[in-house]
């Protein structure tokens, strides 16, 4: 391989204090093409590409006064992934659409509308989980008849509320069916 710069473009500097490259892209152009480790600090003053791979190692931190931009991948090879592993990461699946993959598949996406999917790739609600799912606490509004708290998708004035504080209903169709009070229990259905 070669690597040409014109006078005072290419300049290494070693001394005591640091040690760095610097390369002057600004008055004309400047390429590598072969593969090559470099430690220490490089400035660019200009835009930079490469064809492949650019690879940052070590502890230090990654920083951009300006834009960072990324080809859009997938959830096998996602865009922003880690080195030792290149399928878990994030990606553009779809148009103002961000993907997040684990072992090369898609598992959580969040869409243009702002929704969160986990386990589809189509939410249709702020959050939409496919599956199985648990939580330690689940707080809602205490609801009605007509919009219980817990309903299903299909059939939206169908499930569970509270009245009020310390009471439990059952209702379908929009009308409330059976009560759970801290006294007992009573229902408009005959058992």
């Amino acid at each position: 391989g070669s690597i040409s710069f014109a006078a005072n473009s290419f300049i290494v500097n070693t001394t005591a204090s640091e040690s760095f490259i610097y390369i002057d892209y600004a008055n004309g152009p400047a390429s590598r093409s072969i593969t090559q480790t470099i430690s220490g600090f490089w400035t660019f003053t200009n835009n930079v590409s490469a064809s492949k791979n650019i690879e940052l190692t070590g502890s230090g931190a990654f920083a951009s006064s300006s834009l960072f931009y990324a080809q859009p991948g997938t959830a096998a090879s996602p865009s922003f992934a880690f080195g030792n592993d290149q399928d878990s990461g994030m990606f553009r699946s779809a148009l103002n659409q961000l993907g997040f993959s684990t072992l090369g598949l898609e598992r959580m996406t969040i869409n243009s509308n702002g929704n969160v999917g986990i386990g589809t790739t189509n939410p249709l609600t702020k959050i939409d989980i496919r599956g199985t799912a648990s939580a330690s606490l689940f707080q809602g509004p205490l609801g009605s008849a007509t919009l219980p708290t817990f309903t299903f998708s299909n059939d939206t004035n169908t499930g569970i509320f509270s009245p009020t504080a310390d009471q439990l209903a059952i209702t379908t169709g929009g009308s409330q069916r059976f009560l759970i009070t801290t006294t007992g229990a009573s229902s408009s259905v005959n058992f």
